[in-house]
């Protein structure tokens, strides 16, 4: 499980460096998916942290948030 966060927190750090910096609402998509089977995790809660705010992942495992500001951290729970 630590796997999968440090995987999924390399893709963010990617998707952030890569992300135009004068916008007012920047996008963050992402996949959550067990490092072990490579299977989608379903209703993964994704949260942004000191601002307050997520989502879940859709039946593919997906999400998306929009943030006003950058850099953010974002933290990924799964229980099941």
């Amino acid at each position: 499980m630590k796997l999968l966060y440090k995987i999924l927190g390399i893709s963010v750090l990617c998707m952030l460096l890569s992300s135009v910096c004068g916008q007012a609402q920047t996008n963050i998509r992402g996949k959550v998916q067990d490092a072990d089977t490579g299977e989608e995790l379903i209703g993964a809660a994704v949260a942004l942290v000191n601002i307050g705010g997520g989502t879940i992942t859709n039946y593919a495992g997906e999400f998306l948030l929009s943030v006003e500001t950058l850099p953010v951290t974002i933290r990924v729970s799964y229980t099941g």
